[in-house]
This record gives structure tokens, C-alpha cells and sequence, in this order.
């Protein structure tokens, strides 16, 4: 049974789900003497401090209360601290969650489950000077999670489809030249580089990826026509999507993606722009909790 958590609660998170799941996380801890500290912060550098403040004290779990882009951000604090990561299913896409065994929606016996959960040691990807964890997306994919982010309209999956149906008719493909296994120098519709399988709450694009392989997995498509894009659609977001003419699929250590233009790109959520990237993985970096069941 693990001990000493660092719970860290993002309020706007899941549209404040983590502040209504703190109260039950910790009659559950304390129905078991599990001892533990806790914050409620949107505040990187609070956050950072908080944990800077325990952690020499013996506090080296941390149980996050928050989504993929509140991972991210922590993610950059303790890259290179001896600590574990626990997550819960409880912000909006929940992409880490699944992968470490915690299917939404969040369920009580999942607190039983991270202290009663194995620690494994999962890669992290580096984009430039940052880390992600899950998926890193670039074009059509950013574009959607900007805009997700952007809007006030629907909630949850809806919100998400929504956007992507919105930006199926509307993006505009830009020339992107990708330096990997293979070289590429064409209008690129979408370009999703996924340590974990699935990005978006569950989109399907990096089917084959496994978190503890040393790879990232590549899902480029190439631009295609309107009734092309409606068309096969459905299929990339049942995973189905590998066979089609426009997409191709690799799996690399070492990716190099560069454009005239600013690319909108994503990395676990939260946005970016640049012309150039330069990624890798860090095989086996960082420690996560995982659910034994």
C-alpha cells in the first residue's frame, strides 16, 4: 500500500470535477491512514513550490487531481526528481488516465487503486525544451484542441466532436518537411506523434503505441480532399484509420518537423507555435502508478 501523497488539485479542470472528487479522495485516505498533504492551485509555481516544500520531507507521491494538461505542466517541474505520478480520470480528455489503467469515468474504487497500485517507469517525450507525456499533435489535431479550449459551447466528447467536425470543413492544410525514417515535403492535414494510444479523450491515432517502448509512434496524413476527409472520418476515430492511402504510420526515436509558416501545435493540451521541432523520447524517465487491475 503506498504512502506519503502529494495531492494536487486543479480547480478548473474537468469543468471543476477535481474539487468535487477532493473530498471523497480524502475520506478514502484518511478511512486507510494514508498520510498526505494537499493543494488547490491552477498556479504552476505554487504547485512547484508545494511539492519542492514536501518532497525532502519524504512526500514522493503525488496523486494529481486534474487532466492531461495539468500532467504537462507538472511534468516539467519533476522530470528530474526520484518521484511518482498518480493520475485520475477526473479533467476532460483523460488520455494518461487510460493509460495507466484508469478508464473514465472516475469511479471511487479508483482511489483503492492507486494505493494499492504498482509503480512503473513510463517514457517521456521531448519536444524542443519541453516534456510531454501522452500525444503531441500538429495541425488539424492542434487546431482542434485549441479551438476545444477556446469554446464555452457543449461539454465533455460532444465539445470535442463538435471541433472536429467544424474543422473537417474548414482547416487548410500547410506544407510541412518531416525528417525522421523517411523524409517528407507536402501539405500535411495532420501530423499526431503519440507516446500513449490515444489523444482528445480517446481518439484512436496512435493505435499501436505503447508508453514503456522506448518509440514514439508517427501518424502523418497527408491533405485530402473535403468528401475524403468526411468520408474516412469515422474510421480514424474507431482506429481504423492505418490502411488509408493518405496516412502513414512509423514508429522512431528521433523525429525532426520543420515549416515557413508557424505550426499550431498541442502537447498534452496545452498549445503552442513554432517553425521548427525537434523531438525525442527519454525511455523509462519517470515513474507513474498503475492500475493492477
Amino acid at each position: 500500500m503506498l504512502d506519503n501523497f502529494l495531492i494536487i488539485v486543479n480547480p478548473y479542470s474537468g469543468n471543476g470535477k477535481p474539487i468535487k472528487v477532493l473530498p471523497v479522495v480524502k475520506k478514502v485516505f484518511d478511512e486507510h491512514n494514508i498520510n498526505y498533504k494537499y493543494v488547490i492551485t491552477s498556479c504552476k509555481e505554487n504547485a512547484k513550490d508545494f511539492i519542492n516544500q514536501w518532497f525532502e520531507k519524504g512526500f514522493d507521491n503525488i496523486l494529481l487531481l486534474g487532466g492531461d494538461g495539468t500532467i504537462n505542466e507538472l511534468l516539467q517541474d519533476v522530470i528530474n526528481k526520484n518521484i511518482t505520478i498518480g493520475v485520475l480520470p477526473v479533467g476532460s480528455g483523460n488520455d494518461m488516465a487510460k493509460n495507466l489503467g484508469f478508464k473514465p469515468p472516475f469511479k471511487k474504487e479508483y482511489i483503492l487503486d492507486v494505493i494499492n497500485g504498482v509503480k512503473k517507469y513510463v517514457d517521456i517525450g521531448k519536444c524542443n525544451d519541453r516534456y510531454f507525456c501522452n500525444e503531441l499533435g500538429i495541425g488539424f489535431a492542434a487546431k482542434v484542441a485549441h479551438d476545444y479550449n477556446k469554446s464555452f459551447f457543449l461539454r465533455g466528447k460532444a465539445k470535442y466532436y463538435f471541433q472536429i467536425f467544424k474543422n473537417i470543413i474548414f482547416y487548410k492544410a500547410r506544407k510541412i518537411f518531416v525528417n525522421s525514417n523517411s523524409n517528407y515535403n507536402e501539405n500535411i492535414f495532420l501530423i499526431s506523434i503519440g507516446n500513449g494510444k490515444t489523444t482528445g479523450g480517446g481518439v484512436p491515432l496512435t493505435i499501436n503505441a505503447e508508453i514503456d517502448d522506448g518509440y514514439l509512434d508517427v501518424c502523418l496524413i497527408r491533405d485530402l480532399p473535403l468528401v475524403k476527409r468526411l468520408e474516412n472520418l469515422l474510421k480514424a476515430l474507431k482506429g481504423k484509420h492505418l490502411t488509408l492511402p493518405y496516412v502513414t504510420y512509423f514508429k522512431t526515436n528521433r523525429i525532426e518537423i520543420e515549416s515557413d509558416e508557424e505550426m499550431i501545435a498541442h502537447m498534452d493540451g496545452e498549445m503552442f507555435k513554432t517553425k521548427k521541432m525537434e523531438l525525442t523520447i527519454l525511455p523509462k524517465r519517470l515513474k507513474f502508478i498503475f492500475n493492477q487491475k
